[in-house]
């Protein structure tokens, strides 16, 4: 594959990595604030698009722009066409999720003991403005999880279960997941 500057560049000869822009590109995208509980009490700004320009994005550092303040620095993987890309846009700093989990065995005598595993979101908007954002919490989806809350839904194929809520300001919403894990007494939970 060959890549061309669009103009001239002078190289300077200094032994260091000289960044050249080699194409400017500008896709649709889906933007929303995420959160990752298990991970981090602080939600960010999401932006989901394919990547369809007919050649590939090349592995590399990326600096991330937000209303022209600088968010900060990342690699990106190789990305082929037709590949998902998800970029982050720093921090939402108004809107916070505390989670609380907790474990018991169940029927404890048997071949194939039970396990239930209760997770509690305390989702808080402390803006004066209405919010939306997505929760995204794991579930080992190889441990034959049964999900006993009717919200937020079944497990996609990698255990991610996602719920959206919106708050109005100031407010704080209780966001419960219960599940039973059915699994052999020899499985690490």
């Amino acid at each position: 594959m060959l890549w061309e500057s669009s103009k001239p560049v002078s190289i300077p000869d200094t032994g260091r990595a000289f960044p050249i822009a080699l194409e400017h590109v500008k896709l649709p995208c889906e933007v929303d604030v995420v959160a990752f509980p298990e991970l981090c009490e602080t939600p960010y700004l999401r932006a989901r698009t394919i990547w369809s320009h007919d050649k590939p994005l090349l592995a590399g550092p990326v600096m991330v722009l937000r209303d022209s303040e600088h968010m900060g620095q990342f690699v990106m993987d190789h990305k082929d066409p037709g590949d998902r890309l998800d970029l982050s846009f720093g921090m939402i700093d108004t809107l916070s999720v505390r989670r609380e989990m907790s474990k018991r065995t169940l029927n404890k005598d048997a071949a194939r003991p039970k396990q239930e595993c209760k997770i509690l979101h305390y989702v808080s908007n402390t803006s004066d403005a209405t919010q939306q954002i997505r929760i995204v919490e794991r579930v080992a989806p190889e441990l034959e999880a049964i999900i006993k809350t009717p919200q937020p839904g079944k497990p996609d194929e990698g255990g991610l279960i996602e719920s959206e809520l919106t708050l109005e300001p100031h407010q704080t919403i209780q966001l419960k997941l219960t599940y039973e894990i059915d699994a052999r007494a020899a499985t690490i939970f």
